[in-house]
């Protein structure tokens, strides 16, 4: 698992900013994708629906179309996300995406101390 943080945009919240940059990291995961051998055409041709849009849509980036393609480029990009790690927004900067490591939740690292404590001769 990777430690440390991939950051894709910093400091601005504008469509026509996010746009492009989530565009640019999507299109770098689709390649290690495709080294790997996964068929990533249908996102590939998504992205090629969005760069349409933005090219024959007048004020493409004031339009709801803007934000529903933001909604599904960040959804790919968590979809391709390096493993161990997802993608979002940092939790302490809304302006800040980035691929983030996975972290294990309270509840999961309590469950693995309890399991942990069990004495499988004493049955508990």
């Amino acid at each position: 698992m990777r430690s440390e943080a991939l950051i894709v945009s910093e400091g601005t919240l504008r469509p026509e900013d996010l746009i492009p940059a989530f565009i640019h990291a999507l299109e770098e995961r689709l390649a290690a994708a495709e080294a790997q051998g996964h068929d990533t055409a249908h996102t590939r041709r998504y992205i090629r629906e969005i760069e349409e849009r933005i090219e024959t849509i007048p004020d493409y980036y004031e339009t709801a179309d803007s934000g529903w393609d933001l909604a599904g480029l960040s959804d790919a990009l968590n979809d391709y996300a390096p493993e161990g790690m997802y993608f979002g927004a940092h939790e302490g900067d809304g302006a800040l995406y980035g691929f983030w490591p996975i972290e294990p939740a309270e509840d999961e690292e309590e469950g693995a101390a309890i399991y942990g404590a069990y004495d499988e001769e004493a049955g508990f």
